[in-house]
Order: C-alpha cells, then structure tokens, then sequence
C-alpha cells in the first residue's frame, strides 16, 4: 500500500508521528477483510443493525473518528468490516476455544483457601491518542486542575472520552481483575483523591487515563467464587491467541509490501 493509498484514508495529510501506526492499522483491515472473504461470512442486514444501535448507544468510536478526520464513508466501510470480524470469531475461531476443568483447578491451585482481597471503587477519565493534540499534556493540566480544584466529575463530563459509563464510574471491582498499571498508581492511593496520569498501550496506541479512588475495603473471597473468575480469564486469554495466530497466518502467507 502506497502513500496515496493511505492519504485517501484520511481526509488532511497524516502526522508523521502517526504513520506507522496509521500503516499497520490499513494492513490489519486488509487482512481481515481476505479472511473474511475466503471464510465465506455473509452479512446479515438484521444483525448488522442490532450490532449498529449497540455502536450507537457508546458513540465514542463515532466521536474519535471524526476528531482524526476520517470520512463518514470509511468509517460506515470500517463498521462493516468490524462486524464481518466479529461474526468470523464468533463462527469460526471461538467454537474450538475450550477451557477444561483440569486447567481450572490447576489455577485455582495457586489461590489461597478464603483469601482476604481488597476490592476498589473507582472513577475514570480516558484520553485517548491522535494527531490533533498530546494527551500526556492534556492529561498532566488536567490532573492539577483536578488537585487544586476537586473537580474530577465535571472535568470527567467535559474531558473524558469514555462515555460509557454513568458519571464515569466504574463501580467496584476486585484487586485480581485490575489492570496492573492502574493498580500500581491506586493500591496506596488515599480515598477521595486521584492518581497522576497513567498510560496505557504501547508506543503506536493506547491513552491516558486518570483514576479516582472513591472507595475501598478488603472482603474474604472462598476459593470457590473464583472459579468463573478463572474460567473467563483463560477463555479470554486463548481466545485472543487464538485470534493473532489465525492473522498472524494470513499475514504470512500473504505478500504484502511497504514502501
């Protein structure tokens, strides 16, 4: 794919600092789009509607789109083909992902009987990155604003990027279920207050996000209540190996060029 193929992506000419990242994301497209094509996925008029209102009702992705300037055109394009995707995974990837009960109880081995787990109530704002502003910069002002102010909830309404959640709270979850980054910036963070901003991704994608911690206490978690915490983390886990092997396959056995 040449320059003049990616430039018709977009609508104004591409942040340098981009390319790389605007490059792999057409390679991923194309990809899908021939397996989706040798593996015969039919589009359902009816289902591709069910699966337009549930895009609707978070209308981020719509929102991002038009802040880095795709056309409406590609990003209806871009729809379809995430939902051919999807019903691929769903027909053809996810039947053969199986999670035994051996796997199950050798993890749960590693759990300790009626542990003692801290679970976490916690709000959030997301900043995510494109070419039209530094969200590192957005995030650092945002988080001394929020410092000197105490304004998490109106900054969260008017800044955020998430719009998914109810006054961007997350509710609680348990200290297991964490990202890792974001549990290392809250576990000793005081009640009330905020974290500074903590990025998430690598160097081609990702976004800042600003946790408030709202609350917190320790429960006793029988070993047994973890079992479907378990299950879905190895299914999940599979699943998404599963999926980078099927088009890592298709990337190899295609002749793709870059110049």
């Amino acid at each position: 794919y040449n320059a003049n193929e990616i430039n018709e992506v977009f609508i104004n000419q591409i942040d340098p600092k981009i390319e790389k990242e605007v490059l792999n994301g057409i390679i991923q497209t194309k990809l899908k789009e021939k397996a989706i094509a040798n593996e015969k996925i039919q589009f359902d008029e009816e289902d591709f509607n069910y699966y337009l209102e549930s895009v609707k009702k978070e209308n981020k992705v719509y929102n991002q789109i038009k802040k880095d300037n795709v056309s409406l055109g590609i990003y209806n394009g871009m729809l379809k083909n995430n939902y051919l995707w999807t019903k691929l995974i769903n027909e053809k990837i996810k039947p053969s992902v199986n999670v035994t009960n051996s796997e199950v109880n050798e993890a749960l081995e590693y759990l300790v009987e009626d542990s003692i787990r801290t679970r976490y109530n916690i709000s959030q704002i997301i900043l995510y990155k494109n070419q039209n502003n530094d969200p590192k910069l957005i995030a650092n002002k945002l988080y001394e604003e929020i410092v000197n102010k105490n304004n998490f909830d109106s900054i969260a309404e008017k800044f955020s990027q998430d719009k998914g959640t109810k006054n961007y709270n997350i509710g609680w979850i348990d200290e297991m279920d964490i990202n890792k980054l974001i549990y290392e910036a809250i576990k000793n963070l005081p009640i009330g207050s905020v974290s500074k901003p903590v990025y998430i991704g690598d160097d081609s994608s990702g976004y800042y996000v600003l946790i408030k911690l709202n609350d917190k206490k320790q429960e006793k978690i029988a070993k047994k209540d973890d079992i479907a915490r378990v299950q879905y983390f190895i299914y999940n886990q599979r699943l998404e190996l599963d999926v980078k092997n099927y088009l890592d396959n298709i990337y190899n056995n295609s002749l793709i060029e870059v110049y």
